[in-house]
């Protein structure tokens, strides 16, 4: 493996960062394309499924708009604490157990039996959905050296969004009808958590971070 020798600060020598491969750049845009249109599903969700949910459990008015708002008030949350947690765990490990929570929400959400635990399910997926965006650009800006890439993050933030609203919008016109709004949850924002997991464990694992920050601190 290539090594930069820097001297005179008391720095070892850290991988050439500046010789990563293209694959991995291409697995962390891939990782943040999945995440943000994961966001867009979540985002719209409600409102697929509305009609569905409110006939299957018997819900009023008022519990209809809460269920519809509680990803929105677990996303506040998030957003209100997000900075304190990747400040003390850094941003690897909130990202993984948002990722695997997010799968665990969404199924409780699918199978629950009634209003309650769909209400807290669709808080903490809110929760969760937040973490992950957050945390997914922190956790991209760590590992890319080059700064042009930056401009790259911006613009897959932005279209990626939509991606995940026409995702959803595919899957039900699909699927909805015919699988029913418990098993259709399944087919929407889960299979993409599941290859953002993957990326992380094997292409970044946590010596990674550890290079990269003493990389940055010899510069």
């Amino acid at each position: 493996m290539m090594t930069t020798d820097i001297s005179g600060d008391g720095c070892e020598a850290v991988p050439l960062l500046s010789k990563r491969s293209l694959f991995q750049d291409c697995m962390l845009a891939t990782m943040l394309v999945l995440l943000c249109a994961a966001e867009g599903v979540e985002f719209y969700l409600p409102g697929a499924i509305s009609q569905e949910v409110t006939c299957d459990l018997n819900l009023s008015h008022f519990q209809t708009g809460l269920v519809e708002s509680s990803f929105f008030m677990g996303s506040a949350f998030s957003a209100l604490t997000c900075g304190g947690l990747v400040g003390r765990l850094g941003s690897r490990l909130p990202l993984l157990v948002s990722c695997y929570m997010s799968i665990i929400s969404t199924l409780v959400s699918a199978f629950c039996g009634n209003f309650v635990a769909l209400i807290l399910a669709r808080i903490l997926i809110g929760v969760c959905t937040g973490v992950c965006l957050t945390t997914t650009s922190i956790f991209m800006s760590e590992r890319i050296i080059n700064k042009e890439y930056y401009n790259l993050v911006a613009f897959i933030t932005g279209i990626a969004f939509s991606i995940g609203a026409g995702w959803l919008a595919l899957l039900a016109n699909m699927f909805l009808e015919t699988l029913g709004w418990k098993y259709f949850l399944l087919t929407t924002s889960i299979p993409l958590f599941i290859l953002p997991i993957l990326i992380i464990h094997v292409l970044f694992p946590e010596r990674n971070h550890a290079h990269t920050e003493n990389y940055r601190r010899c510069q």
